[in-house]
């Protein structure tokens, strides 16, 4: 289906956006940049955006849509709870891997992202507690053990993207996530080296019309 012109506008924006991050990195671009790459006026973006921040913050929720749609994915057969935990981290952790989607907009392109790790938090918090509830995990200073878990996380994704750590430490890292949790030696060893459905992440740029809910409301 095709957009309409001010939804076309805007995802072409996002697309030039998303193009000049890989390429040169979130610090060197303005939004006179913007407008010059994608051959338009240089006022035509503020009808959509009123500065850099808000385009990034687009950017950076088609990143979360299509983190959490690969995620679900390749999680959505897993009924154990140890098993989702152990999925969801390999999961996560493969995403980070050189040449990944996620850690050229993240790690080479700077592009802000809070809400993005924070709804990873989110969903490690979600499973953990399902766990828990299912008598699982037996998880103290839960608060203390999660800040510890997801520093953890974004340091080991940055560590596989730059190449500081194999593609084959990705199991032994989930089998550390795993004992964090109190799941035994023997299990997370075991767990984590399962057979897994990796889910990559879509190709750069994100389409918008498929990956930003709100590209079809009315331009901010």
């Amino acid at each position: 289906m095709l957009l309409p012109k001010r939804q076309r506008t805007r995802a072409k924006l996002l697309d030039v956006t998303q193009q000049m991050i890989i390429e040169s990195g979130c610090h060197a671009l303005s939004l006179r940049d913007i407008c010059f790459a994608a051959d338009m006026s240089a006022g035509t973006i503020y009808n959509y955006y009123r500065n850099l921040e808000e385009i990034y913050a687009d950017v950076e929720q088609m990143m979360i849509a299509a983190y959490h749609h690969t995620l679900n994915e390749a999680v959505q057969h897993i009924q154990d709870p140890v098993c989702l935990v152990a999925a969801s981290a390999r999961q996560t952790l493969s995403n980070a891997l050189p040449g990944c989607a996620f850690g050229k907009i993240i790690f080479d392109g700077k592009l802000p992202h809070d809400n993005l790790m924070m709804s990873i938090r989110d969903n490690f918090i979600r499973d953990m507690m399902a766990a828990q509830k299912a008598g699982v995990f037996v998880i103290e200073k839960p608060a203390a053990l999660l800040a510890m878990i997801t520093g953890g996380m974004y340091g080991a994704m940055n560590d596989l993207y730059h190449g500081r750590l194999p593609a084959n430490a990705i199991e032994d890292l989930a089998e550390i996530h795993l004992r964090m949790l109190g799941v035994s030696a023997q299990k997370a060893q075991d767990v984590v080296r399962m057979p897994f459905d990796y889910q990559p992440l879509p190709e750069l740029p994100l389409s918008s019309a498929k990956w930003l809910e709100a590209l079809t409301e009315s331009p901010k």
